[in-house]
């Protein structure tokens, strides 16, 4: 194993996740739950996000209702409120899987930019409904 630093590696990872969370809390509160067309638009938007093979591609490896084809890699995508104690919980999950399961095979969307932090605050607020 590779020694880390005090600029990469565990520690590193989290504390970017956390720092992303932070901003989910404060800037993005519930950007999904919002009544109305913002929320319509908002959960329009994390389907798009999810379901585009060039962003969050969640479809290559989960099954996601009304998604098609679905994936069976990783495990389906519902019910994640059950599977996550908050909404940070799984913002930083999406941020870094690897911070909380080194193992993890999904890949860092937060920490590697493959999508922003507006894109993961609407991802988490659209996945917690499922």
């Amino acid at each position: 194993m590779a020694l880390l630093n005090h600029r990469s590696g565990p520690r590193a990872a989290c504390a970017t996740a956390w720092a992303g969370v932070l901003f989910l809390l404060v800037a993005h509160p519930g950007l999904a739950q919002e009544g109305g067309k913002d929320g319509a638009l908002a959960e329009t938007a994390a389907r798009a996000i999810a379901f585009e093979s060039a962003r969050g591609n969640c479809l290559a490896c989960h099954a996601i209702a009304d998604g098609a084809p679905a994936g069976n890699v990783g495990p389906p995508l519902s019910g994640l409120a059950l599977r996550f104690p908050s909404r940070a919980a799984l913002y930083a999950f999406l941020w870094d899987p690897r911070a909380t399961r080194p193992q993890a095979m999904m890949p860092p969307y937060g920490r590697n930019g493959i999508l922003s932090a507006r894109e993961l605050a609407l991802l988490t607020d659209w996945l917690w409904t499922l």
